[in-house]
């Protein structure tokens, strides 16, 4: 054979090696088509995903959410289902499917699968074993049957999330369809989406009606509201402001709305508030005369940002009510002062020489309890026991209380019977303060020398220790028919002497520093009331 041509032998091998190219060419073609396939499968499973996402941004019904999603289930073309399923979700009974979005069932199958109760029926037994049901006919696991139903097989794809069972999607096939690890795993994707989005939806969905209700709270509220920010901008404003600034100032700046100014408002409170510190106070509108109660709180969100939240209380008939209920309460006042008076005067007359010493022991015993700092109501029941700490003297017989000489023994108790008697006629008096033991303990002394119970030491009150002290000082300072009239030197030298013994001594030291440094007279005449 010429060397120049090929032997069989090589030739075959050629031919083996070409046959082998060809057969890895169309082998990685049939590659590059599969490959092809399962991109295709992979963009429609996307873009069906993509669009259930894209759903859940939109402000949609949970019905036409369901719809939508199952026309986009079932638009995939190359899966082997016919063009019929369901989506049901558990509503109120944790065990219970309640059908919500169905295409193609027949109107009997419907009825019959309105409600599916957990365990039954193929998509029952799916949601309750949390794992994908599959026949490819009509089995005996297939409880809602009905003669002339037709045969088909079925997908059923409990729909999870957080290991809870929130619904199940049904998809039709054709009957003998056989079973798909790769359906699986798609239609497993599509009902994990259709979890989160049906939970998103339902969120949002409470969140709107918590808003709702929040909203309906707020206009319910009986007062006007308002937020705004650190910058003075408008967040929200109730109905009830909307209809006292006749439009909605949202966004607009606080002090421009509320009160038609150009700059801050000098009584603005937003730096406490933006501090943490709520802030509280009465304000008379200019607008309309009204009386509002007015809270200023911080609003602290979730992000970290502050706002101010501005509520107001229409109290105009309460300020109107408080200002009558004070008017009542200075007319109850006046006749009180005027029968305090009438029964003063009433005591004076039996003894015309003590004329004038119970308002003279009442200044003098207001001034010192003033001087220790004691309180209003202190003050107040001093000039009220003060101005009528001799009424039990009506009941002495006006011979005795105007004799010039030494009284009896027997006249000298009936005397000292005066703070009893004065006790008896005033306890019934619903005065605020305890006028009525002032009166009956005046004589009582520190050392228990006193009467008419020999009270000691603090078992005296305070109020009637002072009155004790005013008293002596200014009986000695008057003249009386049985002597002449002692000075004012002469009287707190008297009660120095008593200092700690019979008189509390803190009270006399405040008696001599209102006469020997502070020019207390005792003829002044000062009437007034004190509060507390």
């Amino acid at each position: 054979m010429s060397s120049g041509l090929k032997s069989t032998r090589e030739f075959d091998k050629e031919l083996e090696e070409l046959l082998r190219r060809v057969a890895d060419l169309e082998q990685s073609e049939a590659k590059r088509r599969e490959a092809e396939e399962e991109l295709k499968r992979f963009y429609d499973i996307q873009n069906v995903i993509n669009s259930l996402l894209r759903l859940s941004l939109e402000q949609r019904s949970v019905e036409d959410l369901l719809n939508i999603a199952m026309d986009l289930i079932l638009s995939i073309p190359w899966l082997a289902f016919e063009s019929k399923g369901a989506i049901f979700l558990v509503e109120d009974e944790s065990d219970v499917l309640v059908l919500q979005a169905e295409k193609g069932m027949p109107e009997q199958l419907k009825k019959m699968c309105d409600r599916v109760l957990f365990g039954r029926c193929l998509c029952g037994r799916a949601a309750l074993k949390q794992r994908i049901e599959f026949a490819e006919s009509m089995d005996e696991r297939h409880d809602n049957r009905y003669p002339g139903m037709e045969d088909h097989g079925h997908y059923c794809i409990p729909i999870i999330y957080a290991n809870k069972t929130i619904g199940v999607l049904g998809l039709y096939t054709k009957t003998g369809h056989p079973y798909s690890k790769k359906e699986e795993e798609i239609l497993s994707a599509i009902a994990n989406t259709l979890a989160g989005v049906f939970e998103r939806q339902r969120s949002e969905e409470a969140i709107r009606e918590k808003e709702g209700h929040v909203a309906a709270m707020i206009n319910a509220f009986a007062g006007i509201m308002y937020t705004c920010s650190q910058d003075y901008r408008i967040e929200f404003m109730n109905q009830k402001l909307i209809e006292r600034t006749g439009y909605d100032g949202t966004g607009g700046i606080c002090y421009e709305v509320m009160h038609d100014r150009d700059s801050v408002c000098p009584w603005c409170v937003n730096d406490r508030v933006f501090k943490g510190e709520t802030v509280q106070w009465e304000v008379k509108s200019p607008k309309d005369d009204r009386w509002f109660y007015v809270v200023n709180s911080p609003l602290y969100h979730a992000d970290g940002t502050i706002s101010k939240v501005s509520m107001s209380f229409d109290i105009t008939e309460q300020h109107e009510a408080q200002e009558k209920l004070e008017e009542s309460f200075e007319k109850l006042h006046d006749v009180i002062e005027g029968t305090i008076e009438a029964l003063s005067h009433a005591a004076e007359m039996r003894d015309p020489y003590t004329a004038g010493h119970q308002i003279k022991a009442a200044n003098l015993a207001c001034a010192i309890a003033k001087d220790l700092d004691l309180p209003g109501e202190s003050l107040e029941a001093l000039r009220i026991a003060g101005t009528l700490h001799d009424i039990g003297k009506m009941h002495i017989p006006a011979q005795i209380l105007n004799k010039p000489g030494q009284l009896t023994e027997t006249e000298r108790e009936l005397i000292k019977a005066h703070v009893e008697d004065g006790y008896e006629i005033l306890k019934s008096i619903p005065f605020e303060t305890p006028i009525s033991n002032i009166i009956l303990q005046h004589h009582e002394r520190i050392d228990g020398s006193g009467y008419p119970r020999g009270l000691k030491g603090d078992a005296i009150i305070k109020e009637a220790r002072i009155l004790g002290v005013a008293d002596v000082v200014e009986a000695m300072a008057s003249h009386r028919p049985y002597r002449p009239a002692y000075s004012i030197e002469q009287a707190l030298e008297e009660i120095s002497k008593g200092k700690e013994k019979t008189f509390d001594a803190e009270v006399v030291d405040s008696c001599i520093k209102l006469f020997t440094k502070e020019g207390f007279d005792l003829q002044r005449k000062e009437r007034r009331r004190y509060r507390s």
